[in-house]
């Protein structure tokens, strides 16, 4: 009971520190206090606390300083206290185009995909007195040293060293004194949660009927059931892949400035965790860029740069000043997922292939529905018409075809051979994108909602 009241504490510390950070971006409608939004708010806030934690981690690994989880959550105590002192903010309209309300079956299905999140948590092996995970986390908590450059783990190289999901599990146990079981699957759980709660308000974003969106929902819970390790990070890079399209989704649709910030960041962060999240990481900023108006591209830009500046360079910049290689020896090894067990391939194929059977279905009809839209949009389509906007359509299918180009340099350029690299990569990558393959699905076969 003290281990499940202090992993409690610790989520909040860790969502505490991402409010705070969230309350520093540009106004926009995530963020919002309001009963029905706070699920989103928390789900957010989570991410971007654990993602402040990987900077902080990255800065002091800069600068050759140790910083412990209490000095960065007292920095973040400043800034919150420094955002109040500021306050009034600017405004953020409250009128809401008007929604179809979900039935009795759609809030059912919603509690489903929570309900396989819980159950999966409980149910995953893990050891925090084995793998290297645990001891980078309790290393930071007990040394205040989160840098892993130092000593044998040094031959792994700097970007398999990320320390963002390492760093969030650290926070989430220092209430505690000592990286546990409960903190571990708390701190997994939360990503799940995350990932499901943000991906299902992207889709309500894009105005997709209640009951198909969440019908997806449960599809998408059961693909990320399977990835539930600590060593790998596969479920933090999917909740922040959901974020990052929660973002994209707001900014192509309703021109939020807050939605472009946070996919931003969400983006660059996926670098902060394995060195695969650097391909979507650049995927998915060119596509930022790529999809926005042209009035706005400049300032979509100026976002994209300062993410990468930010986000991208930190770490390997700290790798440099040490003369640590960015990939150890073996680069192969971190792309795998420790999740993907060959006995099991028949149970992972059913959980994990449904999403992306899909999104193969969606494929055609999304192009289509690009192709044919109207020169005058204005005057072709109604004001009221829930698929007047198509702009958040071509940003997804732009995301997916740089993440394939990206990746087949990847596959290709490696030392080893091609088709180890893809069947080593191919089932994590299929988790970390997978809310992008629910939405691309959702906003092609899923029936757009009806205003009631």
């Amino acid at each position: 009971m003290l281990e499940l009241s202090s992993a409690a504490v610790g989520l909040a510390v860790v969502s505490c520190i991402g409010r705070v950070v969230l309350s520093w971006l540009p106004p926009g409608e995530v963020g919002s206090h309001r009963l029905r939004d706070v699920p989103t708010t928390w789900a957010a806030s989570y991410l971007l606390g654990a993602s402040f934690l990987a900077v902080g981690a990255s800065v002091s690994a800069l600068a050759r300083v140790p910083v412990s989880c209490a000095w960065i959550a007292g920095a973040a105590l400043l800034l919150g206290l420094a955002r109040w002192l500021t306050l009034p903010a600017a405004l953020v309209p409250r009128h809401e185009v008007l929604r179809e309300v979900p039935t009795r079956a759609a809030r059912a299905l919603l509690w489903i995909a929570v309900a396989i999140g819980v159950w999966a948590a409980l149910g995953a092996t893990i050891n925090a007195g084995s793998g290297l995970w645990s001891v980078r986390a309790q290393a930071w908590l007990s040394q205040g040293w989160l840098i892993g450059f130092d000593g044998p783990a040094t031959a792994r190289g700097a970007l398999e060293l990320a320390p963002l999901d390492c760093g969030a599990i650290a926070c989430v146990s220092w209430p505690g004194g000592i990286v546990n079981e409960v903190s571990t699957r708390a701190h997994l759980l939360a990503c799940f949660l995350s990932a499901v709660l943000l991906i299902e308000r992207a889709m309500e974003l894009t105005r997709r009927a209640p009951l198909g969106r969440r019908l997806l929902l449960v599809l998408f819970a059961v693909a990320l059931s399977v990835a539930f390790r600590a060593d790998d990070g596969d479920l933090a890079l999917a909740g922040l892949c959901a974020l990052a399209l929660l973002g994209l989704a707001s900014w192509t649709r309703r021109a939020d400035a807050r939605g472009l910030a946070l996919a931003c960041i969400a983006w660059g962060s996926l670098s902060l965790l394995r060195p695969g999240g650097w391909v979507l990481a650049i995927a998915g900023l060119g596509a930022t860029v790529g999809s926005s108006a042209r009035p706005s591209r400049g300032r979509a830009a100026l976002w994209a740069f300062a993410s990468a500046m930010l986000l991208l360079s930190l770490w390997p910049l700290a790798a440099w000043t040490r003369d640590v290689p960015l990939l150890g020896p073996d680069g192969l090894s971190r792309l795998g997922s420790s999740w993907v067990d060959t006995s099991e391939r028949t149970r992972l194929a059913l959980c994990i292939g449904p999403i992306w059977i899909l999104l193969g279905a969606a494929l055609g009809p999304a192009v289509l529905r690009l192709a044919r839209y109207p020169r005058n949009a204005f005057e072709d389509l109604q004001a009221c018409d829930p698929d007047r906007t198509r702009r958040d359509l071509a940003a997804l299918l732009l995301f997916g075809a740089l993440l394939t180009l990206f990746t087949l340099l990847v596959v290709f350029l490696h030392r080893e051979p091609s088709m180890v690299v893809a069947k080593t990569w191919a089932p994590g990558l299929l988790i970390q994108t997978a809310p992008w393959a629910l939405l691309l699905s959702a906003r092609a076969l899923v029936r757009a909602e009806r205003a009631t």
